[in-house]
């Protein structure tokens, strides 16, 4: 795999705003339940095994398990950039959605990273059936939410031009660029804008957000470095980005969970 710009460019995005987006989670958890940080690292450092035990059991379950834990805090964090109260199926049916229509408009290049990842072939044709089931349940929810008055034709609307503008948006970028712009752009940026909210309550919240972040981000990034330097092998990026990924991710997708107050109806 080539370092070319484009690439670099998408891991300056994640490695900056998308891992500093998740690294304020000492100032969330000890704001959520009064704890002390100690009790934070025990959480990251169980929930870390057992993916990492997930994995070598099985790297098809553990991937499994990323996208559906992934996919609900995705489709969380949108609900609630648009001040709107969402459930757990709700948050995964959105969430589910935006996956395998990046998957699916990446074909070819999601086939690739799942065998790698799994030893086993994607069908292209299912993926593709799977796609379409999937939208026909979130606009069956959100039929249902306007029926049942809980959200506004405005608010229907807007969410049908987003999904249709991701929809394009993936299919005109290659696969790691279009989770790039998503994960920064419709996921990072608006996380860091309700943390703030939540936390802060001063006009100077951005200052206070880096500079409470800070210490897990600069940790966080030495981490990821000492990991590519000491133990990165080409022949295995994926399983390396994977597991990577759920290392950071996991634990901060639970804090999210709290901030946020737990499952609601939409």
């Amino acid at each position: 795999m080539g370092y070319q710009p484009v690439l670099i460019c998408n891991l300056v995005l994640i490695l900056s705003v998308g891992l500093l987006h998740g690294s304020n989670d000492l100032v969330i958890y000890k704001n959520v339940t009064g704890a002390k940080w100690k009790y934070l690292i025990i959480n990251y450092l169980i929930v870390g095994a057992i993916f990492l035990v997930s994995f070598y059991i099985s790297p098809l379950l553990c991937l499994l398990l990323f996208v559906l834990v992934s996919a609900y805090h995705f489709g969380q964090e949108l609900y609630e950039s648009e001040n709107l109260n969402s459930s757990l199926l709700d948050n995964l049916i959105l969430g589910i959605l935006i996956f395998l229509m990046m998957f699916v408009f990446n074909a070819e290049e999601f086939s690739q990273v799942y065998q790698d990842l799994t030893s086993f072939q994607v069908s292209e044709t299912w993926l593709l059936y799977i796609t379409i089931a999937s939208g026909i349940f979130f606009t069956a929810f959100l039929l249902i939410a306007l029926a049942k008055n809980r959200i506004s034709n405005k608010t229907a609307v807007s969410q049908v031009i987003g999904i249709m503008f991701l929809a394009l948006l993936f299919y005109g970028l290659d696969l790691i660029t279009s989770f790039t712009v998503f994960f920064v752009f419709w996921h990072s940026l608006p996380s860091m804008r309700s943390q703030m909210k939540h936390l802060y309550a001063n006009n100077n919240s951005l200052l206070k957000y880096v500079k409470d972040a800070a210490p897990i981000y600069l940790i966080s990034l030495t981490g990821i470095a000492v990991a590519y330097f000491a133990l990165f092998d080409q022949r295995f990026f994926n399983q390396f980005a994977l597991l990577i990924a759920i290392i950071v991710t996991v634990p901060h997708i639970i804090i999210i969970h709290k901030l946020y107050g737990g499952a609601k109806s939409i």
